[in-house]
């Protein structure tokens, strides 16, 4: 699913496509792991962060699959899980049902922005790593549970998760240089005249499903 904006039009993004009531919200579980058992633990905070992400893709998945807003919720914690972004991404995660992880993860996974007027591209990088339970470390249990990720492929910077170096560490966001493909891929999109959806959608390696809101 490919977004693109720009000529100040960025608030066209919030429309019908991704329109919904507010998410379901989940109690901290007296442990991480257990809660895995039947959801997918997950963040994309850096798109929201560096990435130019200007709507809400869960959201859109369950209008698009017609399925129950009941299947993702936000899970807000009561303590940092990343040590290094700011409130209230530090704390939060989202969880989706096991059964519907592979077509939202999918269709998070496939985004690529576009923003014409701040000029920039962002494709996303899909993680899974171990993480500290941080709610079990409170009674003395060290153990870890999979966290899925997504982080941004931009063309001003990669911004990716490192698990965390011990047991009583945190995963931590780390910012590298910008790929050289990415740079160059964005100066084609952005320079160039796009014939059609179809194109664009080719270039980015994302599918011919591309939406322009420009």
């Amino acid at each position: 699913m490919i977004r693109v904006v720009g000529k100040s039009k960025v608030a066209q993004l919030t429309s019908d496509f991704d329109a919904g009531p507010s998410p379901r919200v989940l109690d901290v579980p007296a442990s991480l792991l257990a809660m895995t058992q039947e959801w997918v633990l997950f963040t994309y905070a850096p798109l929201f962060l560096y990435g130019r992400l200007h709507h809400n893709p869960v959201q859109e998945y369950i209008n698009e699959a017609n399925i129950s807003r009941d299947v993702v919720a936000l899970l807000p914690l009561d303590v940092p899980l990343f040590g290094d972004l700011p409130q209230p991404w530090a704390s939060l995660l989202w969880a989706c049902k096991k059964e519907h992880w592979k077509g939202l993860s999918l269709h998070i996974g496939s985004l690529g922005l576009l923003d014409r007027d701040e000029r920039t591209l962002t494709r996303v990088v899909y993680q899974e790593f171990q993480a500290p339970d941080i709610i079990a470390r409170r009674t003395g249990k060290l153990q870890n549970f999979q966290l899925s990720a997504f982080g941004a492929d931009c063309s001003h910077g990669y911004y990716l998760f490192l698990p965390a170096e011990d047991t009583l560490g945190l995963p931590r966001l780390v910012a590298l240089g910008p790929e050289p493909t990415t740079v160059a891929l964005a100066s084609t999109l952005l320079e160039g005249e796009i014939a059609s959806h179809d194109t664009f959608a080719a270039l980015l390696g994302g599918g011919s499903n591309a939406q322009d809101q420009g």
